[in-house]
């Protein structure tokens, strides 16, 4: 059994310990992207399933305009942002992952 002050000092290190993998996360977010980076992500969504590339919508949507069931959706890698585009990259490889994974 543990004593209220030893629970107190797990959950201190456990907050550390989050607050760090959030940082960690926020830099792999706003690293910049290449050009090169830009076009292999466009390679890998090409992969992803009609009911994956939804997933990408709430990314990329704009707040302000709505986007209508049966609306084609286009985007420009080398318009967005380079957080943006690591948003999506880490949505695709997840995606991507996942497929791999259930092919096994």
């Amino acid at each position: 059994m543990i004593t209220p002050q030893q629970a107190r000092q797990l959950n201190t290190k456990e907050q550390r310990k989050d607050s760090k993998t959030l940082a960690k996360e926020d830099d792999i977010l706003d690293k910049a992207m290449s050009y090169m980076d830009r076009q292999s992500l466009g390679h890998r969504i090409h992969y992803l399933s009609k009911e994956q590339l939804l997933g990408i919508v709430p990314l990329i949507q704009d707040p302000f305009n709505q986007i209508n069931k049966g609306d084609t959706l286009e985007f420009d890698l080398k318009t967005l942002s380079d957080r943006k585009c690591r948003e999506i990259e880490k949505y695709v490889n997840k995606s991507l992952e996942g497929n791999v994974q259930a092919n096994q």
